[in-house]
């Protein structure tokens, strides 16, 4: 019995209950999913690990990422990620598990790795008749990964879809960089998929060690800056600081490559968090996610819409994403923020319970228990919802939980008396004012905190009434928007 690559083979500790259901939320059998035209599908299992270094690990599962993302940029393919990977490599009938997943081709094979040579060796599969389409055996010196990566997704791309289009062939460039640098960031990107706090800090340990060896190699400034925009999702008292250094980094990733798909998403979706709603950060966004198709260029465009007016294209793009990534605990926790954001608590929770699923965490698990007692109220259950505000002392959810039961001079009591406290947050003092019909004071506020994620705030209900108000209209235009 083979024993497969441990980030990219071993099960994952699922709930029976998540996998037990299609990536849909519906019971099995999962009917196949498709928009538009038919697109043949492939799946890469790659890849057996054959190395005498424990380390060697890290670098395939890096090298998998790549090899997916370079395929990613053939239109005419429909590739799938390394988590549907992960989905069928653990069944028992992978050709079987595959099929039901729509996928036409599987990719599975061996890594030898040593210290002086990279040697893949494999085959592409048609899943619906077992058989061999293409076999696979690409070497080259470890000091040539990247144009590893390049031939293997080369040679999938042209056994399927034959020969490639001008535009295609582009992503089949093999970039000139110092071998370390590749391994360095084959490694961070393997390590930050795993979305954990210490995770993280190891991979941008490496992205610095990365730029370090070559401080002009735009995709090392891209890691770092991906590296700080989600450390700050584990240290949220210093979210601007974190969002700062991203933002350098993003910025400098772009400035040394004008073309880099990846910098254009990162600094968009930076840019979004920092209120700026300008047609250029849209336009950024979207020329990202257009150079570069992926979950993640797509996670970014849904948030630069999702603050503003465009929040159901946003979702839209959200659920995709959850759908073509039903394994990853990054794009469920992603997902949970905007829907969480959108006020569509029962989606923001159970994106959570999924996320939850493959990876533990204490700040999610205190999230899901908040979104469970809005997603109360969003059922119509207002008392219970009250209820649980009152346990916990939400009172946001207290205060909106006896707006719906119509006990207006409670409500209104209860803001009076958060008010009072110098210890709520601008954008929560902005609201309740809002509510206490003082929208004046209240625009106020936002005007001189401008907290990040303005453009989410300012989608609040209790704004709904004053979106012809001169003040909010004040801030939309500062923010980009109107213009």
């Amino acid at each position: 019995m083979r024993q497969a690559l441990p980030l990219l083979f071993v099960a994952l500790a699922i709930r029976p209950a998540l996998a037990q259901q299609c990536p849909d939320g519906s019971p099995p059998p999962c009917a196949v999913q498709r928009l538009g035209p038919h697109l043949p599908s492939v799946v890469v299992l790659f890849m057996e690990l054959r190395s005498q270094n424990a380390a060697d690990s890290l670098l395939a599962e890096g090298l998998t990422l790549e090899i997916v993302n370079t395929l990613s940029g053939v239109t005419r393919l429909d590739v799938r990620s390394r988590w549907v990977s992960r989905r069928i490599a653990v069944d028992a009938d992978p050709m079987r598990s595959a099929q039901a997943l729509g996928v036409d081709y599987v990719v599975d094979g061996v890594l030898e790795v040593d210290s002086v040579r990279v040697l893949a060796r494999g085959a592409l599969v048609r899943t619906s008749t077992g058989r061999v389409v293409r076999p696979l055996r690409i070497e080259r010196r470890r000091a040539e990964l990247e144009g590893l990566q390049v031939a293997v997704a080369q040679e999938i791309a042209a056994a399927v879809v034959g020969r490639l289009l001008p535009a295609e062939r582009a992503r089949f460039a093999v970039r000139h960089v110092d071998p370390r640098v590749t391994e360095l960031l084959l490694s961070a990107r393997a390590l930050r998929q795993q979305y954990t706090e210490a995770a993280i800090r190891q991979a941008l340990v490496l992205a610095r060690q990365a730029i370090a060896v070559d401080s002009v190699y735009a995709p090392a400034w891209v890691e770092l800056a991906n590296c700080h925009v989600l450390l700050r999702d584990f240290e949220p008292d210093s979210e601007n600081v974190f969002l700062d250094r991203g933002l350098l980094g993003a910025e400098r990733a772009l400035a040394l490559d004008s073309s880099d798909a990846a910098a254009m998403s990162r600094l968009a979706s930076i840019r979004a968090m920092r209120n700026d709603l300008s047609p250029r950060t849209e336009a950024l966004a979207r020329r990202g996610a257009a150079g570069e198709p992926g979950v993640e260029s797509g996670i970014a465009l849904a948030r630069v819409l999702s603050f503003t007016d465009r929040v159901d294209e946003g979702l839209a793009i959200i659920r995709e994403a959850t759908r073509r990534d039903s394994l990853s605990p990054l794009v469920w926790a992603g997902a949970a923020t905007r829907f969480q954001g959108a006020r569509q608590f029962a989606e923001a929770a159970n994106a959570l319970e999924c996320a939850l699923a493959l990876r533990p965490s204490a700040k999610d698990s205190l999230a899901l228990q908040g979104v469970r007692r809005w997603a109360s109220m969003e059922a119509g259950d207002c008392a219970g919802s009250l209820v649980d505000g009152q346990a916990t002392r939400d009172w946001p959810l207290v205060y909106e939980s006896l707006r719906c039961l119509r006990r207006t001079d409670e409500a209104d009591s209860i803001i009076d008396g958060q008010l009072a406290l110098s210890t709520v947050s601008p954008r929560n003092r902005a609201i309740y004012l809002a509510w206490r019909n003082k929208p004046d004071s209240a625009f106020a506020v936002l005007d001189r905190a401008f907290p990040n994620g303005l453009g989410v705030t300012l989608q609040h209900p209790a704004f709904v009434p004053y979106r012809h108000h001169p003040a909010y209209l004040a801030l939309r235009r500062r923010m980009g928007l109107d213009r």
